[in-house]
């Protein structure tokens, strides 16, 4: 695991060059819940009625903004819906953020592809496991989310500003455990 991984400092090199925050691609410093919301409108009658596991959608924002210089907000806004035949299980939303360093050999134009791939990569397992211990803790299985592309859902979301659409990214990434999606 690489230092920028792990969030750790770099180490100095063996001539004295280098090391420091500065020279890893990219350092988390924090990453924190900023917003957490579990609905369960049709609690008691859902459970009674699940014999099956609900269809879950996912919708995905990745906010960004800078703090200081090299010093960046990343937000991770998980929305999960998960519904079974026709009525709503559960809603849940994530507001899951990090602040990281983007190392200085970084180019300014090159900032927001490194947050939205590398950083969101980083923070996706932790924002990941918070889902799934609220939806358990909520009554139903453990959502199970995927694997998610983030450098194919970065330049999607490029290609949709470019063309005016929407920024947000909708995948059925989400899976219950024992569903055939």
């Amino acid at each position: 695991m690489s230092d920028s991984e792990t969030g750790q400092q770099p180490t100095q090199k063996p001539d004295g060059q280098g090391g420091g925050l500065q020279d890893s691609l990219l350092t988390v410093h924090t990453q924190y819940v900023r917003d957490l919301s579990f609905e369960n409108p049709n609690a008691p009658q859902i459970y009674a009625q699940m014999k099956t596991s609900p269809k879950v959608d996912l919708r995905i924002e990745m906010p960004m903004r800078a703090v200081q210089e090299r010093l960046h907000e990343l937000g991770l806004k998980l929305t999960l819906n998960a519904t079974l035949e026709g009525q709503t299980c559960f809603i849940i939303e994530l507001d899951y953020a990090g602040l990281m360093t983007v190392g200085n050999h970084v180019p300014q134009e090159e900032i927001e592809a490194v947050l939205a791939i590398d950083g969101a990569r980083l923070l996706f397992p932790f924002a990941r496991r918070v889902i799934s211990d609220v939806v358990r803790d909520g009554g139903f299985p453990p959502v199970m989310i995927g694997g998610l592309d983030f450098a194919k859902l970065y330049h999607q979301r490029r290609q949709q500003q470019a063309g005016g659409a929407p920024t947000t990214e909708t995948t059925p990434a989400a899976t219950p455990p024992g569903s055939t999606a």
